[in-house]
């Protein structure tokens, strides 16, 4: 099942993506990109998911707000977890290799929404915040 996947690959990424005894930032990205493949495919069983299911999951992360980048990253991590149950023999290849097939989302080619650009920040502000002699 999904579900049993998600929980072997969150004990497994306990041991990795950890900094001086904490977590990073990458297990909670886990935890929020698995978190819509739980909710709609959790039952499902690994050998039946396929590009179809993982681009509805990609939907759910879109309809629920989250920018294109966003759901972009979240699809590789759900496609990394695929990867190490590979590793692990406990995904068939063919799964891992049919979720290969689901492209990212292009920049202004899908319903996603864009993040908004970030300028760098003006001369003026930087001397403000810088301390003075």
């Amino acid at each position: 099942m999904i579900t049993e996947l998600i929980l072997d690959y969150l004990t497994f990424a306990k041991t990795i993506y950890v900094k001086d005894g904490k977590k990073t930032g990458e297990m909670y990205g886990l935890t929020a990109a698995f978190r819509p493949l739980k909710d709609l495919y959790g039952d499902t069983r690994v050998v039946d998911f396929g590009p179809l299911d993982l681009k509805d999951v990609r939907q759910r992360m879109i309809d629920n707000g989250h920018e294109r980048k966003y759901s972009n990253e979240n699809v590789s991590r759900i496609r990394r977890m695929f990867k190490w149950g590979v590793e692990n023999e406990v995904v068939p290849v063919t799964v891992y290799q049919a979720l290969q097939a689901v492209d990212g989302l292009k920049k202004g080619r899908s319903l996603a929404r864009e993040s908004r650009p970030v300028f760098p920040v003006r001369d003026e502000v930087v001397t403000a915040t810088l301390p003075h002699p």
